[in-house]
């Protein structure tokens, strides 16, 4: 019974160890906090759950750009054509540390954090970064 135990304590303490650790997430984006909000554009974004999803009802199409949630945490876009409508999981939003916007969820072990302001980046022909202010929809309490 004690060379089981020998066996088995080292294999258990690297199994929790295993566990605990996680791999490095990739440094994400900068905020451009110099650079001023230029417009408000009427695309609504609404949380569900830990995803968030935004129509575009203006009549400009958005190019490849990047989406901000609370002037912290980005993700990509392709583009976002006129009318369409585009669902997006926030935990695919990191900061420029590497870290997960807290989405929450069932097994969440901390309360999610709220959407409050969404930007978009686009970079012009000049080069220069626009930020294009999103109308985030309240959540419900």
């Amino acid at each position: 019974m004690r060379h089981v135990t020998l066996i088995l304590a080292p294999m258990a303490a690297l199994w929790l160890c295993g566990c605990a650790a996680r791999a490095p997430e990739a440094s994400g984006r900068v905020f451009p906090a110099t650079t001023p909000q230029a417009s408000v554009a009427d695309v609504h974004v609404f949380r569900d759950g830990t995803s968030i999803r935004l129509t575009n009802t203006t009549a400009k199409a958005y190019g490849p750009c990047v989406l901000w949630v609370n002037r912290a945490f980005s993700r990509e876009l392709p583009g976002l054509a006129v009318g369409e409508t585009l669902e997006l999981d926030l935990r695919e939003f990191i900061d420029e540390h590497g870290a997960r916007f807290r989405a929450g969820g069932f097994f969440s072990a901390e309360p999610p954090k709220r959407v409050v302001l969404v930007q978009i980046a686009e970079a012009g022909e000049d080069g220069a970064t626009t930020l294009t202010g999103l109308i985030a929809i309240a959540e419900p309490d």
